[in-house]
């Protein structure tokens, strides 16, 4: 039988790959989308200085939403054996396991403070970020029934 730390933590901090990844897809999406709006709204004629300084506003946007979103700290989750729950670093009380979904490198939570009244904190925990014996730890604590239900591997169609 394999035993478990009353203190471990892992970091939800996501690989450079996924984090590179997911801001091109946020740039790519936004700009395409002004374009397209931007070329709706003239009716396909020439572009003057106000669509330009529309989409040089939104790249700006777009910048310091990434540059902020690179400066924060990555929340920590760890295990809270006062309370049996998982908590998340920054949340004052210990959170409830609702669902989890499974990938071939990483493990996506859905967390919810035990009422139940608040929308669920989702956060995914990527294999390549723990150690092996923690990363063993955090399967036995969800296998044996950390909180949650296992839930369908698609989250946009449950």
């Amino acid at each position: 039988m394999t035993t478990v730390s009353v203190a471990a933590t892992w970091s939800t901090k996501a690989t450079p790959l996924a984090v590179v990844a997911g801001g091109a897809m946020l740039v790519t999406g936004v700009l395409c989308l002004t374009h397209a709006l931007l070329t709706l709204a003239h009716g396909g004629a020439p572009w003057g200085f106000p669509a330009y300084a529309c989409l040089f506003l939104v790249a700006c946007w777009l910048a310091l939403r990434l540059a902020r979103q690179w400066r924060s700290p990555a929340p920590r989750l760890y295990w809270d054996a006062a309370t049996g729950a998982f908590g998340v670093s920054g949340t004052p009380v210990p959170l409830e396991l609702t669902q989890v979904w499974r990938g071939p490198v990483w493990l996506t939570l859905a967390l919810c403070s035990p009422g139940g009244s608040s929308r669920p904190l989702y956060l995914v925990v990527w294999k390549s970020s723990v150690s092996p014996p923690l990363w063993s730890e955090l399967l036995l604590r969800i296998q044996a029934g950390g909180g949650g239900r296992k839930g369908h591997q698609n989250k946009e169609n449950p």
